[in-house]
This record gives structure tokens, sequence and C-alpha cells, in this order.
């Protein structure tokens, strides 16, 4: 007995369907009407216009109109594919499985790709266009959840400032350097202009050379927006939604959540590279020995040791970075000034003590 199917029949003289009922065997498609006419199609004679998984259209007629039948069931479409000797149609999107992991591997691939490389590339291309004015606010809110006001050198930070001014940096920038009372080799610079240098790089300091040569490379940090990136870098899924929907704010508000990971945000070998060179330019304008970087540099290779310091940690390739020093100092010959107000204040910042 033949199985009764419901479909979709059209005349070809209008666009009005009727639902009919048909079957399929070895010679034809049987078309039954509502009104008992019962017509047959020789498989011969018909015309496959469409065929899926669950859905087959099929065409009827020597010369138009045409009449046409769809039929929406999985087995009419496997017993008339059987029947008609048909290539029977594949499951799903039409694809085979091993195209489909194929598929699914490469959507993978692509959004891990996009997540490694793109999103950080977004995000730090943002960075570099922030008005300097948000760059400044940001710091200065990093600063109070960062900084323990209790913790500052007021004396030693009103000193530094001034050895700072003594560098004439042209920047838009309003440039301030605190010094915090704490053990910690450590030195790092904020967005908009904000410096933090602990007490424990400053008193291992020997020569005020040694302090230019930090300030002007943190200073390089803040100028080349390479605190800016970093952090943006950083936190880049967060600060992607904020910057799609205009958010400032969220921006904000999300680094704000992280601002204790901050502290140790380390930069990427070339942005450190950047930063070395601009400050061993800004050493050079100021007619300052070099060798300040140098003796940086060594005192803190020394000071790594076992205890390996923050800066050391968060500054990576210190040893790439003192043969750089080298062929600066290969390449820029150069006699040094004295800095006599530079020395006296260096020496006003190793005696004063909070």
């Amino acid at each position: 007995m033949e199985l009764l199917y419901k479909a979709t029949y059209y005349d070809g003289r209008s666009s009005r369907p009727q639902v009919i009922d048909c079957s399929v065997n070895e010679q034809a498609v049987t078309l039954q009407f509502e009104n008992g006419t019962q017509v047959q199609w020789p498989l011969q004679q018909i015309k496959c216009r469409e065929l899926k998984h669950n859905y087959i259209s099929l065409q009827f007629g020597t010369q138009y109109p045409y009449e046409q039948v769809d039929v929406t069931y999985h087995a009419f479409v496997t017993e008339y594919t059987r029947a008609a000797k048909l290539k029977k149609p594949r499951s799903g999107f039409g694809l085979s499985v091993p195209v489909l992991l194929g598929l699914l591997g490469l959507m993978v691939f692509c959004a891990w790709a996009a997540y490694i490389w793109l999103l950080p590339f977004i995000t730090d291309t943002a960075a570099r266009y922030v008005p300097v004015s948000y760059e400044e606010s940001l710091g200065l809110q990093l600063m109070e959840g960062m900084v323990d006001k209790k913790s500052v050198d007021a004396k030693r930070t009103r000193v530094i400032n001034q050895y700072f001014s003594e560098l004439n940096i042209s920047t838009p920038y309003h440039v301030h350097v605190t010094v915090v009372n704490d053990k910690t080799v450590n030195a790092f610079a904020l967005p908009g202009g904000q410096i933090v240098v602990y007490t424990g790089i400053l008193n291992k300091m020997t020569t005020h050379e040694q302090l230019a040569a930090l300030l002007a490379h943190e200073f390089s940090h803040v100028q080349l927006r390479h605190s800016t990136r970093s952090i943006f870098r950083s936190l880049s899924g967060y600060i992607l939604l904020s910057l799609v929907i205009g958010d400032m704010g969220g921006v904000t508000g999300t680094i704000m959540q992280h601002a204790e990971q901050l502290t140790t945000l380390g930069h990427s070998r070339k942005l450190e590279q950047e930063a070395d060179n601009n400050g061993l330019d800004i050493l050079k304008q100021n007619q300052l020995d070099p060798n300040g970087m140098l003796q940086l540099f060594k005192l803190l290779e020394k000071e790594g040791g076992n205890n390996v310091s923050e800066w050391i940690s968060t500054h990576p390739d210190l040893q790439k970075r003192i043969e750089n020093v080298q062929e600066f100092k290969q390449e820029h010959t150069y006699k040094p000034a004295r800095h006599q107000r530079m020395q006296q204040l260096f020496n006003s910042l190793k005696k004063t003590s909070k």
C-alpha cells in the first residue's frame, strides 16, 4: 500500500496553491485532489526543480504553463529519489562531516586569531588617539587608587619634580613625579604624566645621571603613550566593548577595576627599546652623560641576583638594553656638560627623608 503525503499543488495558471495528497511508486507520482480526482505523473516526464533533505519540488508538463508539486516530507523525498534513481540529498547544510568539521575549525581559529591579534591591535590603535585630557584624568584616578597618600615622601617629591623640570622637556602633559616610601626597587609611569619612583630604587642610585636616565625613560613611556597602550591592550576585551558603545566612562571604570594589576604591567620589548632610545635622546638634548642609563641598568642587573626587582621583571632583556646603550654611545659622541643645579637637587634627594 502506497503512503499518502500532504503536498502543495500549483496548476501553473494561477498563483493560488491547493493542498492535495500524493504518493509515489516505481512508475509514477499520483496526485489526489479534494474533489476525488486522481492524476498520475509518469516519472520519466517529471522534472525535479529542487531537492533537499526534507523538501522536493516537482514540475510536470511538456510546455508552459507547467504544473508543480511541493512536498516537505523526508520519507517522500527518500521514496521519490529511490524510484526516480536520483542522487540522495545530503543532510544538514549539504556539506560532508569532514567539511563541516573543517569549517568549524576555521571559525574557531579565526575567533582565536581575532582575540590574539586583531583585538589588541584595535584597542592599541584607539589608545593612540585618546585625548591628552582623558589620559591625565585617568592617570590621576589611578594614582588615587594605587598610591596611599600616607606613603608619599612629600619633601622628596617636591625636590624630584624640581629635578625633572631641569630636563627642559617640551610636552603637552602635566608631568608629576611622586616619590613613594617603599623598599621595592621599582618605578613606573601611568597615563597622562604620572610617574612613581619608589625610594627603594632612589636610595640605590649613586649619580644624578642615573636619576635623569630613569626619569627620561619613564617619561618616554608617557610621551609615547606606552602606558595607555599597554593598559588598553591588557584589558582589550573589556575596553573594546566600552569603545564600541561609545562609553569612555566605561573604559575608565574597567581600568579602575583592574588597577591592582597595573603596578606590574610590563611593556613589550619593542616599547621598551623605544622608551630607551627616546630617553637617550632626552639625555643628549640636555648634554647629560648617557653612561647614566648604562649605570642604571648595571645597578639593576646587580640588584637582580636571586631576588629580581620589580623594575627588572617588568622591563625585560636588560642585557640587550645595556648593549643598546653602548651602541648609542658609539653613534652619538658628545661632551657631557656640568649640571650643578641637578647635582645639588640630587644631593638633596639623597639627604632628604620624610
